[in-house]
C-alpha cells in the first residue's frame, strides 16, 4: 500500500486586518510641548526623530479596530487604506464594524483585481467589432444620432 501526500500551495490573496488602536497625528520637525517619535530604518541603523502634533483633519486623536487593506504580496494598498483613512474624518463618528464591511469589500474588489489581472487605474480602449448591444450588432449601428419616433396606438 502506498501512501501519496499532496502539498497544496495556496496562492496569497489580498486580506485587511485590524490595528487595535490607530494613533492619529500629524509628524512635524517643530518641536511643540508633545510627544517625540523616533524611528529606526531596518536597512541601515539610522535614526530619525520627529515631533507629533494633533491632526486637524480628525476629531480624535485615535481610532480603536481599525482595518487596514494588504495587497497579496503584504504590501499596503494605499488607495483602499486612504479611503478608509477619509472615512473617519467627519465629525459622526464611524462605527468599527463599519469600516470592517468596508474593508471587506475592498478586498473582494482587490482579489477580483488580482485574478483577473485587471489595473484599474489603466482604462484601455476596447475593441467592439463584432460584438452586440443587446441583439443589434454594432455594425450595423451608425454612428449618427438615433432618430426617435413615437409609437401612439391607432384608435378606430
Amino acid at each position: 500500500m502506498y501512501s501519496i501526500r499532496l502539498r497544496v500551495h495556496k496562492m496569497s490573496q489580498a486580506k485587511f486586518e485590524v490595528i487595535s488602536k490607530l494613533q492619529l497625528f500629524e509628524p512635524t520637525c517643530r518641536e511643540q510641548g508633545g510627544e517625540t517619535i523616533t524611528t529606526a530604518c531596518t536597512q541601515s541603523s539610522e535614526h530619525q526623530s520627529y515631533y507629533v502634533r494633533s491632526d486637524e483633519d480628525f476629531v480624535d486623536d485615535e481610532y480603536h479596530h481599525f482595518p487596514f487593506v494588504l495587497r497579496a504580496d503584504g504590501s499596503l494598498w494605499e488607495h483602499a487604506n486612504l479611503f478608509l483613512l477619509e472615512q473617519i474624518k467627519s465629525v459622526k463618528r464611524v462605527p468599527s464594524k463599519t469600516l470592517e464591511t468596508r474593508a471587506v469589500d475592498l478586498v473582494m474588489f482587490r482579489r477580483w483585481l488580482d485574478n483577473e489581472d485587471v489595473n484599474y487605474l489603466e482604462f484601455k480602449k476596447r475593441s467592439w467589432q463584432g460584438q452586440l448591444i443587446g441583439s443589434v450588432p454594432i455594425s450595423m449601428i451608425k454612428s449618427e444620432s438615433p432618430k426617435f419616433h413615437s409609437i401612439r396606438p391607432s384608435v378606430e
